[in-house]
């Protein structure tokens, strides 16, 4: 299995996870006790620059249409089928900003539903996008 780390120039650079771990630490023993927070680290590392910039900008565009809905709980605050029923909501009203197009492209909006969906299992928010597709 290969992970990807990001080098000076932005160029991804494949590393075994063997010597990832090693780089993690050094010790003479056979095993290491992995704790909680190395995991997240080497999960966070994973993820591409890409998908987390896509997902923020896109969870950015959610929470500004909940504040024109005059919706000002956090995310969190807010039930679950609430939730969801806003979230279909938000993708059937939301339009391209050019004005040529009156609507998105289905594969648009699935990409949007999953950078939401992504955000809230991150931050472990239960809801149907929860549920596998």
């Amino acid at each position: 299995m290969l992970i990807f780390k990001m080098a000076a120039k932005g160029e991804a650079v494949p590393t075994s996870i063997a010597n990832r771990i090693s780089q993690i630490d050094s010790n003479n023993g056979a095993y290491r006790n992995a704790t909680e927070d190395d995991c997240y680290r080497l999960i966070e590392e994973q993820k591409n620059v890409n998908t987390k910039r896509k997902t923020d900008c896109d969870i950015m565009k959610f929470q500004s249409w909940l504040k024109l809905k005059e919706e000002n709980r956090e995310i969190q605050e807010i039930p679950p089928s609430e939730l969801d029923k806003l979230i279909a909501t938000y993708l059937i009203d939301i339009r391209p900003p050019d004005s040529k197009k009156l609507e998105y492209e289905p594969e648009t909006l699935i990409s949007k539903y999953n950078s939401i969906s992504r955000y809230l299992k991150e931050k472990k928010i239960p809801g149907k996008h929860s549920d596998k597709r």
